[in-house]
């Protein structure tokens, strides 16, 4: 399992971008989230290949933002 941050998200859109640890950003869906995220949650995530794109899936909100 990865770990990162939560830079942006759209809910009105459904999608997000996470910074992971090496630095890359890695966009996830919202159906893809256990709770509700917001910018600058700390996240653990597995990746996947969908549509011929590296995403993020079963994200999960370690430690939210204060």
């Amino acid at each position: 399992m990865r770990s990162g941050f939560i830079i942006s998200i759209s809910k009105t859109v459904g999608v997000g971008l996470i910074r992971d640890s090496n630095n890359q950003k890695i966009r996830f869906h919202i159906d893809d989230t256990k709770g509700v995220p917001t910018k600058g949650d700390l996240v653990n995530f597995e990746i996947c290949f969908k549509n011929w794109c590296l995403v993020a899936t079963d994200v999960i909100v370690s430690q939210p933002n204060k």
